[in-house]
């Protein structure tokens, strides 16, 4: 559909966004679970499924890499803070 070669597409996202497909992928991958960790009825597991993770283990070590700490620790981070906002996940579920 571009008529570009898979290579040549990389490459020029590459050159704009500073960061391969796949790492801008799993960018917004952890943004997004960084939002449903705030919501303490979520576990997990289940934020790792809906942010598109294969597992709850991947998640982790996905998550440690880019964060510096576990989805746990940051979810506990996120409820010690009074002005942290409620996460609205009403959109999720059907």
């Amino acid at each position: 559909r571009l008529e570009l070669s898979e290579g040549h597409f990389i490459r020029l996202f590459s050159q704009t966004m500073g960061m391969t497909p796949g790492q801008y992928l799993t960018k917004l991958k952890i943004e997004f679970s960084k939002k449903l960790l705030a919501d303490p009825s979520l576990s997990v597991g289940m934020v790792a499924e809906l942010s598109g993770f294969s597992n709850g283990s991947y998640f982790g070590k996905v998550f440690r890499r880019a964060t510096g700490m576990s989805p746990s620790e940051y979810a506990h981070l996120i409820a010690g803070q009074d002005d942290a906002p409620a996460a609205d996940t009403s959109a999720l579920y059907l």
